[in-house]
């Protein structure tokens, strides 16, 4: 429970800065799961719920699991065409 001195906001886990001279993720071609689901504005377990529907497909990269940029923009892209829907509640 946060104290009168520190807000709520203090106890969010933080997202690792990224190093000096990294570049955006516009300019880089994969993204990690956390980042990824960042980029396209949703959580990680919406993310690996997308892939169980088809709509992203990951890249393993030993025990890494990484997302292309390109398929991430594609995916917003889909999103915004007129009646789609890229994914709706319920069961699976």
């Amino acid at each position: 429970m946060p104290s009168a001195q520190t807000s709520v906001l203090d106890t969010v886990p933080k997202l690792r800065p990224r190093k000096p001279g990294a570049l955006p993720a516009e300019q880089r071609g994969a993204l990690p799961a956390k980042e990824a689901a960042a980029y396209i504005g949703c959580g990680v377990a919406t993310l690996y719920r997308l892939i169980g529907r088809g709509e992203l497909h990951p890249i393993k990269i030993g025990r890494s699991t990484v997302f292309m940029v390109d398929d991430l923009r594609a995916l917003l892209d889909r999103a915004k065409t007129p009646g789609a829907v890229v994914m709706s509640g319920g069961a699976a």
